[in-house]
């Protein structure tokens, strides 16, 4: 048995997160994937319905998360929630997720307004390949100072591809925000992940390309994250990302 099969129960959790944000729209995530930094070869849960929606419908599993969401440099918060279904109805996995976004009252730009996702997945050759599609909505207002307030509004699609070589190798492949919205937040990526999933650890290593946001054309985004099982039970993770976009690179935890 690896690390997601057999997951039945409810799991409910509230937690918050310090993140680093290049773009405001984006900030909404799931722990497991803001702690490993690299899961679209593995994705699985809510990880699975913002990263590559083909991995909801892998493992049969109910899982619900209460989020809170504290961005960089520090006037931005998100509150979130997370939900997946793969249990009620196995042949259609189904999960939402949502962020209200606001900032603090002296934030240089004030932000307030909704993203919100419906996922679903199939798992077209059961045990083998899954796919998945996610319809994303977003109103957001921004504005600096006295000026006139911006507003980015429309709806956007992610589209993933999961196949599973054997039980423990896998290759994702994902698009995401491929109607372009035409906001630097939410930029048109494609790319994918590979990804070893064992009894109590788990690999993943992704490369995707970033193809709006920088002013010589498309740039990879490359980030490695592992899973481990602490005594069989208690989820230790940690990741690496470096962002060719903005050069930047840093390293991403979590337990629990």
């Amino acid at each position: 048995m690896n690390l997601h099969q057999g997951i039945e129960s409810m799991r409910l959790v509230l937690l918050l997160l310090l993140v680093t944000s290049t773009g405001y729209a984006q900030i909404i995530d799931s722990p497991r994937s803001m702690a490993m930094g690299a899961v679209k070869g593995d994705p699985v849960g809510s990880s699975a319905v913002i990263n590559n929606p083909a991995g909801m419908s892998r493992s049969y599993l109910y899982t619900a998360e209460m989020l809170y969401v504290r961005g960089a440099p520090g006037d931005l918060n998100v509150t979130g929630l997370n939900i997946v279904d793969s249990k009620t109805q196995p042949t259609m996995a189904v999960g939402v997720s949502y962020g209200f976004h606001f900032t603090d009252e002296k934030a240089p730009i004030s932000q307030k307004g909704h993203d919100g996702r419906i996922a679903f997945a199939h798992p077209a050759i059961p045990e083998k390949l899954n796919l998945g599609v996610s319809l994303r909505y977003l109103q957001i207002e921004r504005k600096q100072g006295v000026s006139d307030p911006e507003t980015l509004e429309g709806f956007t699609i992610d589209a993933g591809l999961l196949f599973s070589a054997t039980p423990q190798f896998h290759v994702g492949l994902v698009g995401q925000n491929l109607v372009d919205l035409k906001d630097p937040s939410v930029p048109r990526r494609v790319g994918g992940g590979i990804a070893y999933t064992g009894k109590e650890l788990t690999l993943d290593v992704d490369l995707v390309m970033d193809l709006d946001q920088h002013p010589d054309g498309a740039k990879p985004i490359t980030a490695v994250g592992f899973e481990a099982l602490l005594g069989g039970t208690v989820p230790l993770r940690g990741g690496f990302t470096h962002d060719g976009v903005t050069e930047h690179r840093w390293v991403s935890g979590g337990i629990g």
